[in-house]
């Protein structure tokens, strides 16, 4: 017996094209597939008169990947870069990247009410299956 038509193909962790953090991201009307990602940022203070903790409502991260293959698990981790301290993870997304390789997956990822204790430099690092596979900086600074 032969289990050529029912043969999946194992699971492939994708490379990352793009990994950008910006304040919001929407869905074009333009197409299914399309997105428009609304003031990229790679730095942020409190607001004048505030302090830190600096608390961040909503941002969105946006992740495009290619050459991935199967159902795969993710998580977003937001590291401060001085000590390596986790200071933010997400739960575990799993998502289905099809078979395949030359599709282009893109993930738009809202986070609210993260919590940066002090200024300095941070990281979103991005997982895949346990494994990083992207990092995004971004530095707080001092009002």
């Amino acid at each position: 017996m032969s289990n050529a038509g029912s043969h999946q193909s194992a699971a492939r962790i994708p490379v990352v094209r793009h990994f950008l953090a910006c304040e919001r991201v929407e869905r074009s009307q333009e197409g299914r597939r399309a997105y428009s990602l609304l003031n990229l940022f790679h730095e942020a203070r409190p607001s004048p008169g505030a302090s830190y903790p600096l608390i961040c409502r909503e941002m969105w991260l946006f992740t495009q990947m290619s050459d991935g293959r199967g159902v795969l698990s993710f998580r977003i981790q937001v590291v401060w870069r001085s000590d390596e301290t986790s200071i933010f993870t997400s739960a575990p997304v799993t998502l289905n990247l099809g078979d395949d390789p030359l599709a282009v997956f893109s993930w738009p990822v809202r986070l609210l009410n993260v919590r940066f204790p002090r200024a300095g430099l941070y990281e979103f690092r991005l997982f895949c299956a346990g494994q990083e596979i992207a990092r995004e900086p971004i530095v707080l600074r001092e009002s």
